[in-house]
């Protein structure tokens, strides 16, 4: 074989493991489209419903949580939604939708640029196909459908990453405390900002934290934070043993395999062996980043403790869409084929946010011999009870990882 025929195979191996897990997850995300269109509840803007009603509630009688679907974030957050008590629930719903695409299309944006600023030139169909994947991805139509705000807040974290790494600390550390007054997990960044000796990112993430936390209590009341504590509280707490075991489950957590495998161990036992791996393999990736300091140890650092934010709190199938940034430059700076190999079916796996459940209702919907269908739905439900897909995919992730540290 020729240099010029080694080149163009090589080439041709790279574009298979980068471009495929992407195509995938924009195909996934078309299907995703019509399901919730047809077989879900899931695109009638279950989210925006629940910014509206709690907005308002907040205009008519000072209430922010109690209202169902209910208001989940911390009272400082409201203030963003108050236009809305305004509006009647259609255009409510309208904004919410393009704000989250334009806001997907940003989150794409930073992902090429971030990618090329680490000397990765990507082509025009490479930089199309990463922007599509974001836009129209099974990660956000969800978000588009139920006017979430998951890609408003992927676009954040991802943002805090980016301007880390261009010394703008104050701005990263916002972003990551602006993430975190919705969603509590983003918190976890703080590991590695201080891992990264990001002091004053830190202090300003920690400022701007606690400044939301208290304008909460001052414009809200005590008991109105103490309310959001409470459901913070409830919703952690709601990943019992019986609800992750369960096939038709929509968790991102170890303690479900290791449930099934290990049926006699207790929820504590569960928990530690499930943040354990989470654990090492941050540590390992800060280790070998401190010790090698390469563009590629780098990106599996982010990575690596956005993984362990998912994994280790148990987060929903649709938080994927929050570690996409690094996984997705991951994919395109790494160059070790077994690596790249098993990040890419890692990001395969992950895009296919599907259930047990969800796999029933389209099969049953399809024309096919009721041996046949009975037969595909009872294997979805063996293998979901086990680890659903996009557990899987954290599983390929974390290998992709450790086979990175320990083979190169």
């Amino acid at each position: 074989m020729t240099e010029s025929q080694r080149d163009t195979q090589n080439r041709m191996k790279r574009a298979i493991t980068e471009r495929i897990p992407l195509i995938l997850g924009i195909a996934f995300g078309i299907f995703s489209f019509f399901f919730l269109l047809l077989f879900s509840e899931g695109g009638d803007g279950h989210a925006a419903r629940a910014y509206w009603l709690a907005a308002k509630g907040l205009v008519s009688d000072g209430q922010i949580y109690g209202f169902f679907p209910g208001y989940r974030y911390t009272p400082i957050t409201i203030l963003l939604f108050v236009p809305y008590a305004y509006l009647p629930f259609s255009v409510v719903f309208v904004v919410q939708a393009v704000t989250a695409v334009l806001a997907a299309g940003g989150l794409g944006i930073l992902t090429i640029s971030h990618i090329e600023d680490q000397g990765r030139i990507l082509t025009q169909a490479e930089r199309g196909l990463v922007l599509s994947f974001f836009l129209i991805s099974s990660l956000s139509i969800p978000a588009y459908m139920q006017a979430q705000v998951n890609t408003h807040l992927a676009l954040l974290i991802a943002i805090g990453f980016v301007a880390f790494e261009r010394d703008r600390d104050i701005l990263s550390g916002s972003a990551f405390a602006i993430a975190a007054l919705f969603k509590a997990i983003p918190a976890i960044f703080g590991l590695w900002l201080l891992y990264r000796q990001g002091y004053r990112a830190v202090l300003t993430s920690i400022s701007v934290g606690v400044t939301g936390l208290l304008l909460g209590v001052l414009l809200f009341g005590m008991d109105t934070t103490v309310i959001y504590f409470e459901i913070l509280l409830t919703r952690a707490q709601i990943g019992n043993l019986a609800s992750i075991s369960s096939p038709e489950t929509a968790y991102l957590t170890l303690k479900q395999p290791l449930a099934h495998f290990l049926p006699g161990l207790g929820d504590l036992t569960l928990t530690v062996l499930n943040i354990a791996p989470l654990i090492l393999v941050v540590g390992f990736a800060f280790r070998y980043d401190q010790s090698h300091s390469t563009v590629q140890s780098q990106i599996l650092s982010i990575l690596a403790i956005s993984i362990a934010m998912l994994a280790g709190t148990l987060s929903y199938f649709y938080y994927s869409i929050y570690i996409m940034f690094p996984l997705v430059a991951s994919l395109f700076l790494i160059e070790n084929r077994i690596t790249k190999s098993l990040l890419g079916a890692g990001t395969a796996l992950l895009v296919a946010i599907f259930t047990a459940e969800d796999v029933a209702a389209v099969v049953q919907a399809l024309p096919v011999p009721a041996s046949l269908s009975d037969l595909i739905i009872n294997i979805s439900y063996i293998v979901m009870s086990i680890a659903p897909l996009p557990l899987l995919g954290v599983l390929s992730i974390l290998v992709a990882m450790v086979y990175y540290y320990t083979q190169t």
